[in-house]
């Protein structure tokens, strides 16, 4: 017998209910870490971005309650590195927190010590206008919050995990199932993960991270 009435796969879930979902701003938290004024913290705010700005952090546990961390790459992160401090605070932020959303700005990233601290970090450039910073937060938030970033992010814990590509397969479709026709009410899923797969509380826990911190209240989750 079929696990699975309909097996579905990440590529369902581009359709258009998802394309058009709303993004409620507010419910994802950005950190804003740069040694100048932020210019543009009021006006965003306004627009229902949940902003906080810091001139700069000793630790990256402070980071832990962030969805988006956004960095300036000089003149932060100074009791890492004088040189390299914003590039190595988002590294280190990257470790210890990987499903988070990151971003850099700087006027320039010509330095290829710095560059190598910042695979898989979005980049926001120094000359950005409001308009600009307008729309790379709604990106940020945008590709964060996307179903399909979410998965991406379990498949890749659960191989990480050893977890077989059948299982994970199988995982996917309930994943896509979940999201599409139970109104992202993943109570069954995680349920299924224990019972099913006998994925460890550990590795479930992990999942259940990734999804509430994407996902947020945008789908009735966990």
């Amino acid at each position: 017998m079929s696990f699975f009435c309909k097996k579905y796969t990440i590529s369902d879930l581009n359709c258009p209910s998802i394309k058009s979902r709303r993004i409620d701003r507010n419910s994802y938290k950005i950190a804003i870490i740069d040694d100048e004024p932020f210019e543009y913290k009021e006006r965003l705010q306004q627009l229902n971005f949940n902003i906080r700005v810091y001139t700069d952090i000793a630790d990256v546990k402070f980071l832990s309650e962030f969805d988006v961390v956004i960095c300036d790459i000089k003149g932060v992160g100074k009791s890492m590195n004088e040189n390299h401090g914003g590039a190595l605070l988002l590294n280190e932020a990257k470790k210890m927190y990987p499903y988070k959303m990151y971003a850099a700005y700087s006027g320039s990233l010509q330095n290829i010590t710095i560059n190598e601290y910042l695979e898989g970090v979005k980049i926001i450039k120094k000359d950005y206008v409001f308009e600009d910073w307008l729309s790379a937060l709604d990106s940020l938030i945008a590709e964060y919050s996307n179903p399909a970033t979410v998965w991406r992010k379990i498949r890749d814990w659960l191989l990480s995990q050893n977890v077989s590509i059948h299982d994970v397969a199988r995982l996917e479709s309930e994943y896509v199932n979940t999201v599409l026709n139970k109104k992202s009410d993943f109570r069954n899923f995680y349920k299924k993960s224990e019972t099913s797969f006998n994925l460890s509380p550990e590795t479930i826990q992990t999942i259940k991270v990734i999804i509430s911190g994407g996902l947020k209240i945008l789908f009735s989750a966990v």
